[in-house]
């Protein structure tokens, strides 16, 4: 993938962290023991730091880092705190010996993070979305610690390029998008070779959670400085999904921008650009018709009503997309046309041709 994707590949790419709703009264007040802000590495909180400012930036909130990663999912944190753990304390070396700093030291801030999403993929959970520096691919390349495997073609979309730590499981993988500005990050505790990827667990979440089975146990032996906080002094897990509850966003207008008189192209760049250049995202949902709502049903909606909920949802899943682009200038910084090899589509003469396909 380049700098830009499709539509089609964005759907699939939406987040499962929706942090619209945080506050700063969004702290659980349940005893955690442990995976709070004041607990971090001060490499951790820089990157939570940072996470919520480009977040206030974007949303013209104000939610102060320590009472809004609090307040975030437990299956996150314990994402987040295992696999910056295991990069911090995975130091980097070339052949000849010379130091290249650690893991964590190719991030240069994250996207998002994802924990436990029931009824997804086990690639689309228990994982870390960043931007790397720039070298990051190099220093992968030439470091002792790292390996580049065969590209990832069924499993991590959008991010075929695999790096593999050595030395056997537990491991960190990285996978990097073609460009080599970006990378999903996670930690296998389960061997990946056949047959035993077949019935170890290592296709399934499972896999990456660090709180599943014996993983815990098994992150220590390879990194150290975790404490298992999600479990209580009773020594059972905290199973609750602590903290805030997405904010209705009132403000969605009942019709869209571009009216029923434009055209259908400029209608379909209107909805692009409010969306993901001037990332006026209330703006965006009012281009979904009520009829449509129903497609946007998901066992997150539970039983609630979807002529309310899925607004708020669509609303969510646009915001989550438009983080992991970044800012755009232009449209076509975004989005990339697609080759319609179906000789029962015709396109549509389109004046946006470099941008879509109609």
């Amino acid at each position: 993938m380049a700098k830009r994707t499709s539509i089609g590949y964005l759907a699939a790419m939406l987040g499962f962290l929706s942090i619209a709703g945080l506050t700063q009264q969004g702290t659980s007040s349940r005893a955690e023991f442990g995976g709070t802000y004041d607990k971090l590495r001060p490499e951790q909180q820089k990157l939570v730091d940072d996470w919520f400012e480009r977040y206030n930036q974007r949303t013209h909130k104000n939610v102060r880092p320590e009472p809004g990663y609090n307040a975030v999912p437990v299956s996150v944190r314990t994402t987040f705190e295992a696999i910056t753990n295991a990069l911090l304390t995975t130091s980097l070396t070339n052949q000849s010996g010379k130091r290249l700093g650690t893991s964590l030291d190719l991030v240069q801030n994250v996207q998002t993070v994802r924990g436990r999403a029931p009824g997804a993929r086990g690639d689309l959970q228990f994982r870390m979305y960043v931007t790397l520096r720039p070298g990051a691919v190099q220093t992968l390349e030439s470091c002792e610690q790292f390996s580049r495997k065969g590209d990832n073609s069924v499993y991590h979309l959008g991010y075929p390029v695999n790096f593999r730590q050595q030395g056997g499981v537990p491991s960190i993988q990285v996978s990097v998008s073609r460009d080599g500005r970006r990378a999903d990050i996670d930690v296998d505790y389960r061997r990946s070779g056949f047959p035993a990827a077949l019935f170890n667990g290592h296709l399934t979440a499972e896999n990456s959670d660090v709180r599943a089975g014996n993983n815990f146990n098994s992150h220590l032996k390879r990194w150290n400085g975790l404490a298992n906080w999600w479990r209580n002094l009773f020594g059972l897990p905290v199973e609750h999904e602590s903290g805030f509850v997405p904010e209705p966003e009132p403000d969605i207008p009942i019709q869209p921008r571009v009216t029923a008189a434009a055209s259908l192209e400029d209608a379909v760049h209107d909805y692009l650009s409010t969306w993901l250049v001037e990332q006026k995202l209330s703006l965006a949902v009012a281009y979904f018709s009520t009829r449509d709502y129903p497609c946007a049903e998901s066992s997150s909606l539970g039983q609630k009503k979807t002529e309310k909920v899925a607004p708020n949802k669509l609303w969510n899943d646009l915001e989550e997309t438009s983080f992991l682009l970044g800012k755009a200038t232009r449209v076509s910084d975004a989005v990339v046309p697609v080759d319609l090899e179906n000789s029962a589509l015709l396109p549509l003469r389109n004046k946006y041709a470099t941008e879509f396909d109609l």
